[in-house]
């Protein structure tokens, strides 16, 4: 079910006549159920069933949430359920007003469970105020110290944060991120992890308390529609729990493993792609720079060619990098391209490659309101214009909102038509822009309440990209921006994730990649090679293999961050090109494995010597790729752990570098990890396990 959106019928439910006990699982994880009808719900057993450790509490009551003044402290009352194989469906009431339908469902081959919930108005007036609603599950208090790992979105940080009596966490309001959505519950002593994931970008919220001799997790959305209509349905985000035992990181994997098989689109041919991001905002030249552009890439490797902003009529021509003059245009600037972008794509595609463009939807050149943009679109606080203001560029951008049904189908027209009409292989979504307006959309003729802006505007952006990925469903969708870093609401429709445009220097990159990889797999997170200080100023081959390594722990590319023709990659330094040609047919070796199973053998900050290290394996561990980094560090070998292997099996290992290591078994790896040397500071090598 995509995050916000009303479920699929549950179909009938079997009423029972009396209390009953249901029993749900597979090999991996089960799950017990005590029910009475006109009752309570219980869990008596939440159980990591590999091996056997039970998180559910006591025999204390699982239920829906609601807050409302309209509603105080309602009453929750178990009214049916319908219990299928590794599936239990039940309905609640809540306070005669409300009625909760919920479903629990075992993920077949993993140790997940999935839960959908909905609320539903039946009453004959409309639910005011509603405040957030959600779920809680009560969890065993008994389990020693437990501790939450979790990532941040507003700066990319895995933290590990201690519990004792109360802990919370969000995902973040409009325009300011929180963490991502995966939350990994640790139990210290028994090393037992009940993970959290929740496919929605903003205005969730975990909760842990600890009363009535349990733990109660709470799981709650807060921006939200904040009324509900006589038979209005509201859907919570979908939610998934997953368990299992050993170090954190392991929950991270299963996490992704189950993203990748159940939610994520299918991984394409030579994926993760060698992209090519351009852009331009001079007067003259632009349509014959990109052009002369596209043979020397092709010929460096590279496998997507994608304009980036200022494409679209009534785009800069000043060179100052200005990419809001003309947005909201979905038409070509044929002054800047008078052979037109079609003609761009079919030389892109003659030489090999494939093509896309970049658009941001979320604000416009306030000079195309009225026309072709209406007032009535655009995002307002207060009945003020939500304005966007940059002292360099021409003119001032509104926001527009993406909860406005008119202007959400205006997107969806003009975008399936751009990826007809230019043959797009690959979409940039990019939500930039949006951190410099404060606040979100409360105006009354948008369809959604006065609170209600953010929520709406967030289903509109799921609609849009579901509407972009049934028809195309090899279409590449990159999501960009500062709001929906790391967002697993777009899970079902994106191969991409844009990290940040603070892509240099090498430390920061890595770190960012690092941090990451943890909540989509390395293969989405992007990070490209810019014609910046470090590259023009660094000339040992050594280094700049560790600048382009840096980016080649993910989705990599080249990119022309400020709009300027000199950017572009064929002037980049001599020894820099060298540097591509070099490291790109390695990156091409390996680079099936970063949509596989990560190992951050260090933390992402790295080790206590200073050195950094992520190691991605193959689905059947027969290959696996160590990426390693020295840093500042002072030490010049360091002892590497290896992870995942098959011990029975032997593995020839092949160094980027050149260094040479002697074949040797999973077992000997397993217990003795790597001994890599590096010379010099800031080196790094790439090291190739092949069974």
């Amino acid at each position: 079910m995509t995050a916000g959106c009303a479920a699929a019928a549950f179909g009938p439910v079997v009423k029972a006549a009396g209390p009953g006990a249901v029993k749900i699982g597979n090999p991996l994880l089960s799950l017990e159920f005590e029910l009475s009808r006109g009752g309570a719900a219980r869990l008596p057993a939440l159980r990591n069933a590999s091996g056997g450790f039970n998180w559910a509490g006591s025999r204390a009551a699982i239920a829906p949430l609601l807050d409302s003044p309209a509603l105080p402290a309602p009453a929750v009352s178990l009214q049916s359920w319908k219990a299928e194989s590794g599936r239990i469906d039940l309905v609640y009431a809540l306070g005669g007003s409300v009625s909760v339908e919920q479903r629990y469902e075992v993920v077949p081959g993993h140790p997940v469970v999935t839960c959908d919930t909905r609320f539903r108005n039946t009453a004959s007036a409309a639910l005011q105020d509603i405040r957030n609603f959600g779920l809680r599950i009560p969890l065993r208090a008994d389990s020693g110290p437990l501790e939450v790992y979790c990532a941040s979105r507003d700066s990319y940080a895995i933290q590990r944060l201690p519990f004792g009596n109360e802990l919370e966490l969000n995902g973040g309001a409009w325009n300011g991120p929180g963490y991502a959505g995966l939350l990994v519950l640790y139990a210290t002593e028994t090393q037992e992890m009940l993970l959290t994931g929740i496919q929605w970008e903003r205005g969730w919220r975990y909760r842990l308390s600890r009363a009535d001799g349990v733990i109660w997790l709470q799981l709650e959305q807060t921006e939200l529609q904040q009324s509900l209509a006589p038979g209005q349905t509201m859907a919570l985000p979908p939610i998934f729990h997953a368990t299992g035992r050993g170090e954190p990181d392991e929950a991270f994997r299963i996490a992704q493993r189950y993203i990748k098989s159940r939610i994520a689109p299918a991984a394409l041919k030579n994926w993760p792609w060698i992209v090519y991001d351009i852009w331009g905002t001079e007067a003259e030249g632009v349509e014959q720079a990109l052009l002369d552009e596209i043979q020397p890439a092709a010929s460096l490797g590279v496998e997507l060619f994608y304009i980036d902003a200022a494409w679209y009529q009534g785009s800069s021509r000043k060179g100052n990098g200005d990419w809001g003059c003309g947005l909201g245009n979905y038409v070509e600037n044929r002054e800047k391209f008078p052979l037109g972008l079609a003609h761009m794509s079919k030389q892109v595609h003659d030489h090999g490659m494939k093509f896309g463009l970049w658009v941001g939807p979320n604000i416009v050149d306030s000079r195309l309101v009225p026309h072709p943009i209406p007032q009535r679109w655009v995002a307002q606080k207060d009945g003020v214009d939500r304005v966007l203001r940059i002292n360099t560029w021409e003119s001032p951008c509104l926001q527009v909102c993406l909860g406005c049904p008119e202007y959400v189908d205006y997107l969806k027209q003009n975008l399936v038509r751009l990826v007809k009409e230019f043959g797009l292989d690959w979409l940039k979504w990019d939500n930039s822009g949006i951190p410099g307006i404060p606040g979100e959309c409360n105006r009354a003729d948008h369809g959604h309440d006065a609170g209600g802006g953010s929520h709406a505007a967030l289903l509109g952006q799921y609609q849009v990209f579901k509407h972009l990925h049934d028809p195309f469903p090899d279409l590449v969708l990159e999501q960009c921006g500062y709001g929906s870093r790391l967002d697993l609401g777009l899970a079902p429709t994106i191969r991409a994730n844009w990290l940040s445009d603070a892509s240099f220097p090498s430390t920061h990159v890595r770190h960012n990649s690092l941090v990451a990889s943890y909540i989509y797999p390395s293969s989405y997170n992007g990070a490209w090679v810019l014609r910046d200080k470090e590259l023009e100023t660094t000339t040992d081959p050594a280094l700049l293999d560790t600048i382009y390594r840096s980016r080649m722990m993910g989705l990599f590319g080249f990119g022309t961050l400020n709009g300027t023709l000199p950017e572009r990659v064929s002037l980049f330094p001599a020894a820099a090109l060298e540097g591509a040609r070099r490291n790109i047919p390695f990156f091409k070796r390996y680079r099936h494995l970063l949509q596989g199973d990560a190992y951050h053998t260090f933390p992402p900050a790295g080790s206590a010597e200073g050195w950094q290290a992520v190691q991605f394996n193959g689905s059947d561990a027969r290959q696996a790729v160590i990426l390693c980094f020295r840093n500042g560090s002072r030490q010049s070998s360091m002892r590497l752990p290896v992870k995942g292997l098959i011990p029975g099996q032997a593995y020839k290992i092949t160094s980027a570098n050149g260094t040479d290591f002697r074949s040797t078994t999973g077992a000997t790896l397993l217990r003795e990890g790597l001994i890599v040397k590096l010379a010099k500071s800031e080196m790094s090598d790439v090291l190739l396990l092949d069974a």
